[in-house]
C-alpha cells in the first residue's frame, strides 16, 4: 500500500512538473511565431519597396534615352541582388535563431525533468526513511 502511495504521489508531481513545462514551452511557441509573423511582415515590406522601386525605374527607362537605360538596368540589377542577398540573410538568421531557440528549450526541458526526477527520488527515499523508522517502532 505504501509503495502505490508512493507512486502515485510520485506520478502526480511529475505529471505536475510536466505540465508546467508544457505550458512554458507553450508560451515561447506562441512568442516565436509572434516573431515570425513580424519577420514576415517585414519581408513584405520590403518586397514591396523592392516592387515600387523597380516600378519607378520602369517608368525611368521609358523616359529617358539609351544611354540612361543601360545604366538604370545596372542599378536594377545591382538592387535585385542586394534584395536576395539581404532576404536569405534574414531568412538565415531567422533560421538559426530558431533552431537555437528549439535547442534552448531542449535543454531546460531535460534539466527539469531531471530536477524532478532527483526530487522525486529524494522525496521517495525521505519517505521510505519515515516509514522504515515507523515500523521499527
Amino acid at each position: 500500500e505504501y509503495a502505490t502511495k508512493l507512486k502515485s504521489v510520485v506520478e502526480n508531481l511529475y505529471a505536475t512538473k510536466l505540465k508546467t513545462a508544457e505550458d512554458n514551452f507553450a508560451v515561447e511557441r506562441t512568442e516565436l511565431k509572434k516573431e515570425l509573423h513580424n519577420t514576415k511582415l517585414n519581408f513584405e515590406k520590403n518586397r514591396d519597396v523592392v516592387n515600387k522601386l523597380k516600378s519607378e525605374i520602369e517608368s525611368m527607362k521609358k523616359n529617358h534615352g539609351k544611354e540612361m537605360s543601360s545604366r538604370l538596368m545596372e542599378l536594377e540589377q545591382q538592387l535585385n541582388s542586394k534584395h536576395k542577398d539581404i532576404y536569405a540573410q534574414q531568412k538565415k538568421d531567422a533560421e538559426k535563431k530558431s533552431h537555437d531557440t528549439q535547442q534552448e528549450y531542449a535543454t531546460k526541458l531535460k534539466s527539469v525533468v531531471e530536477n524532478l526526477y532527483a526530487t522525486k527520488l529524494k522525496t521517495a527515499e525521505d519517505n521510505f526513511a519515515v516509514e522504515r523508522t515507523e515500523l521499527k517502532k
